[in-house]
């Protein structure tokens, strides 16, 4: 979207090609082949120097100025390669990060309770599915909260990290996969086809 910018004022000398501003915050706002406005004449901008001097592509041809108002049209610039590879990066590991939790809860200690429970799973199926749970204290708990028996809370625990094994590897991989290509990809194309590939791959696993 085309913008414009005319705070401050400018000045500049007949044939010069340094336009100098007043109160003005160039560097943030304009850009380079943005058109500069001077009463009736159009210029074009070569070179941001600063905040307050811009250097243009031909010299000015109007009488001297000083303080004299202006405008500035900026046009938008596509975002480079590196700054869209950033943002798609971002963009895989949010989505990496939605499809783990189909299976997964990220919450505060919630996986240092997962890794508890399946150690706890795994050392009381080495035992034997044991009578007695009390030495597996994740067992024992679970299987009084929901009515069940330690053997089937562990069996569960023990199918579901098994599961989750499995997908979460799959969605990792994918995860590198798709952001070694767009490591390499010269082009925003190549890198969306890359993008959409893992949102294919990624909706597969749900």
């Amino acid at each position: 979207m085309i913008t414009h910018y005319r705070a401050g004022k400018i000045s500049i000398q007949p044939q010069s090609t340094i336009l100098t501003g007043h109160g003005t915050r160039w560097l943030n706002y304009v850009t380079t082949s943005s058109t500069v406005e001077i009463d009736q004449d159009e210029y074009t901008a070569e070179q941001i120097l600063d905040h307050h001097q811009i250097r243009l592509t031909t010299p000015y041809t109007g009488p001297a100025i000083d303080q004299h108002p202006y405008r500035i049209t900026i046009q938008p610039t596509e975002s480079s390669l590196d700054d869209h590879r950033r943002k798609i990066h971002q963009q895989i590991d949010w989505l990496a990060g939605k499809t783990r939790l189909n299976y997964i809860t990220q919450s505060p200690g919630q996986e240092a309770t997962y890794l508890s429970k399946y150690a706890d799973a795994q050392a009381y199926a080495t035992a034997g599915y044991p009578t007695d749970a009390t030495p597996y204290p994740w067992i024992n708990a679970e299987a009084a909260a929901t009515h069940q028996t330690p053997a089937t809370v562990a069996q569960q625990i023990i199918a579901a990290a098994t599961l989750w094994t499995s997908v979460g590897s799959q969605i990792e991989a994918a995860r590198q996969a798709a952001k070694r290509t767009i490591k390499t990809a010269q082009t925003q194309d190549a890198m969306q086809t890359a993008y959409q590939q893992l949102q294919d791959t990624l909706s597969s696993l749900e």
